[in-house]
């Protein structure tokens, strides 16, 4: 990531939620390898991140859900204002996105890209930075395509026992002066897929704001988030590790299952969600 300069948003009651509905969902691989980027920032205290790949479908009533299964390796290691406190992108990390964009457009399917990364126990570790929310808009600009980003952040009171998740969606990118800015929205529910099993992420009510640096950018007309508390946020947390209130270990849940067809079935929702298939792709890649 850029240097943290600013912390002026908490990303879960500062930036406007999309909703009860709305899902992110990652592949069982994917979600595998962000859980060790985080237990490798935990052990190192050193920042890791990568880029992930997927594709969206929207429920019946117009909720927007994101399924992603593609992951790049991991971003190279830099010292930002601490030693070992940020990451950056390599042009192979950046290869690999584009080559996997490239099947996404060679079979005509939108795809979505998301840029995570794990803090660690540095500076106002448990917020999103102002420059991290740059970084997303100037991707969304860059790629034409649905941006998310994905921070996993140690808890400002429990550290590193509880690793809180947050994503971001951006949207309406615009340039003001020389800064890529956006409208951001926060997705509070996250899903992997264990075997046929689809697990919802465990999560806790956060009860005060996030700290924030003295200075801050939220009066500023050229500030990263351009719809600061546009509506009410998200009390709930995913998270990792232990609850913070209760000091018992955070739980997630089975919510439902994936059938043959690769469908995603959320029982008690009533909600099947499909995604469009790249089994096209690898069916043409086994006849060359």
């Amino acid at each position: 990531m850029s240097t943290l300069n600013t912390v002026s948003y908490d990303q879960f009651f500062d930036i406007p939620s999309l909703g009860n509905k709305s899902k992110i969902i990652f592949s069982e691989e994917a979600y595998n390898y962000i859980n060790k980027l985080i237990a490798e920032t935990k052990n190192n205290n050193s920042e890791n991140g990568c880029f992930l790949v997927g594709r969206s479908a929207v429920t019946s009533d117009g909720a927007l859900c994101f399924y992603f299964d593609f992951f790049t390796s991991k971003f190279l290691l830099v010292d930002g204002n601490y030693r070992n406190g940020a990451v950056i992108p390599t042009t192979n990390n950046k290869s690999e996105l584009i080559e996997e964009l490239k099947k996404y457009f060679s079979l005509k399917i939108d795809a979505c890209i998301m840029h995570f990364h794990a803090h660690n126990l540095n500076g106002l570790y448990s917020s999103i930075s102002d420059q991290d929310y740059g970084v997303y808009a100037t991707m969304k600009q860059r790629y034409k395509c649905e941006t998310f980003g994905m921070l996993a952040a140690p808890n400002s009171k429990n550290k590193n026992d509880t690793i809180e998740l947050s994503i971001v969606n951006c949207r309406d990118p615009k340039i003001v002066g020389t800064r890529a800015c956006a409208n951001f929205y926060l997705i509070p529910n996250i899903y992997y897929c264990k075997g046929n099993q689809i697990m919802k992420v465990g999560s806790f009510n956060k009860n005060e704001l996030n700290s924030k640096t003295r200075i801050t950018e939220i009066a500023s007309l050229d500030r990263f988030v351009q719809n600061y508390r546009e509506w009410k946020g998200s009390s709930l947390v995913s998270g990792i590790g232990k609850n913070p209130n209760t000091d018992l270990a955070i739980e997630d849940k089975v919510v439902g299952y994936m059938d043959i067809n690769d469908s995603l079935i959320f029982a008690d929702e009533n909600l099947t969600l499909q995604f469009p298939s790249l089994l096209q792709e690898k069916s043409i890649t086994n006849k060359l």
